[in-house]
């Protein structure tokens, strides 16, 4: 099988892996609060879940659960067919479902070969960070994919949104409309590609137009209002000062020539 390959030398993953989560499943034992049976094949359902949602929260959850099933025994090592068995079942949906990197490929095969050499504790911690690393792997790759995707929709929302910013009613879903996908997706895809929020995105456009034109000196503070489209200059006065730490007279009296 796959797992088996002769592996290149190099352990360097696994010193940082337990370092880092070293007992991160000891200290927090669930209580045995209920009496719902829970077998291996739940738990290693949920990890594999947990993974595909991108949910760290829910991966740990699981390894704990993972942990208080694993049977009382005075040696570790039979329980390392267990780890043994989530691993390759995690690898094996990675590369079937989204792909492995090469360092997750190799990864992955460290794990097989030291595993008798290591603790079962600390085959459980390095598996932790494993399939965390996995999912970091997921996340960056979706977000390089969304950029690439959606570079030509995104090209088409930020023009929208400069030739309109005067527009007080301007928002998500009204550029949403614009480039003919829905709010709640594009608010994500969004947030993903230009890594800031539509709403903020908008406003700090906003201030930056506001602070062009207050230094150039032609427009009023209500023009300046108007073309940066928030007309109630009480309320624009409160934001420009929480954007600049001044008020829009004060910034335009710093800078008068």
């Amino acid at each position: 099988m796959r797992y088996e390959k002769k592996l290149l030398a190099g352990a360097s993953f696994f010193e940082t892996a337990s370092e880092a989560g070293a007992n991160a499943f000891t200290a927090n034992r669930p209580e045995e609060t209920g009496k719902e049976h829970v077998s291996f094949s739940d738990v290693e359902k949920t990890i594999m879940n947990a993974i595909r949602k991108n949910d760290k929260a829910q991966l740990k959850e699981a390894m704990v659960k993972f942990v208080y099933l694993l049977p009382e025994q005075k040696s570790g090592d039979s329980h390392k067919k267990y780890i043994h068995r989530l691993a390759v079942l995690v690898e094996f949906m990675l590369q079937d479902s989204y792909g492995l990197t090469k360092e997750l490929e190799h990864n992955f095969q460290n794990l097989y070969t030291n595993l008798n050499q290591i603790s079962m504790m600390k085959a459980i911690d390095i598996c932790y960070q494993l399939f965390g690393q996995a999912i970091d792997e997921r996340m960056r790759s979706a977000k390089s994919r969304d950029i690439a995707f959606f570079s030509e929709y995104m090209s088409k929302a930020l023009a929208y949104i400069d030739e309109n910013i005067q527009d007080e009613t301007l928002s998500l879903t009204a550029v949403a409309a614009e480039v003919y996908l829905n709010p709640g997706y594009f608010g994500r895809v969004f947030k993903n590609t230009q890594n800031i929020s539509f709403k903020q995105y908008l406003l700090n456009l906003r201030m930056e137009l506001a602070k062009k034109l207050i230094v150039e000196g032609r427009d009023s503070i209500s023009a300046v209002c108007e073309k940066v489209g928030i007309p109630n200059r009480s309320y624009f006065s409160q934001v420009f000062k929480q954007h600049t730490g001044m008020l829009p007279s004060e910034y335009k009296k710093e800078h008068e020539t």
